[in-house]
């Protein structure tokens, strides 16, 4: 008996710890990751969102690949199986990816966060209805005061730089955020490893940001009409190789003449980029798999508390006080929310330790006189 509840409670914690590890994993990744893309996707001389996220995911396929070759990690098991289950998963994904680009151009980092913790909301309330996962009170409480705090951001928006197209961006973002959690939880069994679905996720992903980098005119120079090219000075125009005409149009050099005219710090950042989109990937199926949809979205949360900081400090964005307001809601809720998981946990725990109790007391004690009493009916 005393010998099945060992294993029992040491199978629990060993799931605690994984989940703790995964999670904090996760959250050094997310932050780091950020605040590189920050640099990479807000350039003022180099926009070019489709070509960046298909060299971060070509790089996250090779290293993953390489991993595997070398026994550093679990084989990739590439089957027609696993790709027909990533597909709806991955189409969300790259939406994820692209509106999150396009959010991180047009929205400071304090903004974003305070917008970004709405998604575990969401989350929430899809598991809870499509799994049957209970809601907490405290979770409750964690979702009203993320709801507040972007109701507190929003009433300073008007002295920050405000920018509607970056709100549909992070709400693009946040509706695809959303879906590919629930469809990855739903789809994919864990059965896969964490790198073959970091793998397959990786090629798939190509497949769609290679075709679109091309129609979107990324690949190739040409003479096409560029607002955010033409709207800059002559003298910006002519550091990126590009002429202007009368008529607004540019000679858009193609991302790699462009990237080959930018800064060697800018290239070390957009290099390394790519190997943190590796080590994001990899952490992010590991913490889903170790926890659940709804704590991977609130850890991603409570790591954009450091981010806000940081991008504010390294970027000088205009923030207000009603920013920092919504962020130190988000942060409480971040708090509240985990408080509320670890209770959550602590009672799985015990009650499976109880009934592991429950069910091997009597065999023991059967035919000694032992165990409990049978109740007469």
């Amino acid at each position: 008996m005393h010998v099945r509840v060992a294993g029992k409670l040491e199978m629990v914690v060993r799931k605690h710890m994984e989940a703790i590890t995964s999670s904090l994993a996760y959250a050094s990744c997310s932050i780091l990751l950020t605040l590189f893309n920050k640099a990479v996707f807000s350039g003022r001389h180099f926009d070019y969102p489709w070509f960046s996220l298909a060299w971060q995911n070509a790089v996250t396929a090779v290293l993953v690949a390489l991993s595997a070759g070398c026994s550093l990690s679990g084989k990739l098991r590439w089957s027609t199986d696993l790709v027909r289950r990533m597909a709806m998963p991955n189409f969300f994904f790259v939406l994820f990816l692209f509106s999150n680009s396009r959010s991180l151009r047009y929205m400071t980092l304090p903004v974003q966060v305070v917008f970004k913790s709405l998604a575990p909301v969401g989350i929430t309330i899809f598991e809870s209805m499509w799994h049957g996962d209970r809601i907490a009170p405290g979770t409750w409480v964690a979702m009203i005061l993320c709801i507040a705090g972007n109701v507190v951001a929003a009433l300073g928006r008007g002295g920050i730089s405000f920018s509607i197209r970056g709100y549909l961006w992070a709400f693009v973002n946040l509706i695809a955020n959303v879906a590919y959690l629930a469809t990855l939880r739903t789809n994919v069994p864990p059965k896969y490893s964490s790198s073959a679905r970091t793998f397959a996720s990786a090629v798939l992903s190509l497949f769609w940001m290679i075709p679109l980098a091309g129609i979107s005119g990324e690949l190739t120079s040409g003479n096409k009409l560029n607002p955010r090219v033409a709207s800059r000075p002559s003298s910006v125009a002519t550091r990126r190789d590009t002429f202007m005409e009368p008529t607004g149009r540019v000679l858009q050099p193609s991302a790699i003449v462009a990237l080959a005219h930018e800064s060697t710090q800018f290239l070390v950042t957009f290099l390394l980029s790519g190997i943190l989109g590796t080590l994001i990937s990899a952490a992010s199926f590991w913490c889903v798999s170790a926890t659940s949809g709804s704590t991977f979205s609130i850890v991603g949360s409570l790591n954009k508390i450091p981010v806000s900081v940081l991008g504010y400090l390294i970027f000088r964005e205009p923030t207000t006080v009603f920013t920092w307001i919504g962020v130190l809601l988000s942060l409480i809720a971040g708090l509240v929310f985990t408080e509320s998981k670890r209770r959550t946990y602590m009672n799985e725990a015990k009650t499976a330790t109880e009934s592991a109790v429950l069910k091997t007391t009597p065999m023991n004690g059967g035919g000694h006189g032992g165990g409990l009493p049978r109740r007469c009916n």
